[in-house]
């Protein structure tokens, strides 16, 4: 009677402490990173640096030198770490980049510099004659000395050359 009297016991305290096991808390969601991106268009297609304060930077290239509306690159990061970069062009360039570690990260490309019209009434000043083809048919096709002008206009033979 004595065995059945501690078998109850100690089937009752560990039932009872079954119930104070505590799960462990849910893990923090780390926060995402925040990259700088810029292009490179030195090379062979579009290539990708993505930059953290971190010191941590990462860089791919797509293909192509035309970039679709949606695209993925694979990059490599200095530290030995790859990711996924998953960018879109619908206002600007912008996306997010998958870490092999697990992080993530948000990228922004900032905009280019606009560049600058020129003044009203400004001439592009031209220094010798044009052998540009103008889409015009080429000026000897007109019967003239076959080049243009500082200004653009097909030569004459009475503006010809010496």
């Amino acid at each position: 009677m004595r065995g059945t009297w501690i078998t109850i016991v100690l089937l009752a305290t560990a039932s009872v402490c079954a119930g104070c096991a505590t799960t462990p808390p849910p893990a923090a969601v780390p926060e995402p990173l925040a990259f700088i991106g810029t292009l490179d268009l030195s090379g062979q297609g579009v290539g990708f640096l993505l930059t953290h304060s971190s010191d941590l930077s990462c860089a791919g290239r797509y293909p192509s030198g035309r970039l679709p509306e949606q695209f993925t690159v694979e990059v490599t990061c200095d530290d030995e770490l790859t990711g996924i970069l998953t960018a879109t062009k619908t206002t600007g360039l912008h996306g997010t980049v998958a870490l092999s570690d697990a992080r993530q990260g948000d990228v922004t490309f900032p905009a280019p510099p606009a560049v600058q019209p020129s003044p009203p009434g400004a001439r592009r000043v031209a220094s010798g004659h044009s052998y540009v083809r103008h889409g015009r048919g080429g000026c000897g096709s007109r019967g003239g000395p076959g080049y243009r002008l500082p200004n653009g206009k097909c030569a004459s033979w009475k503006h010809r050359r010496h």
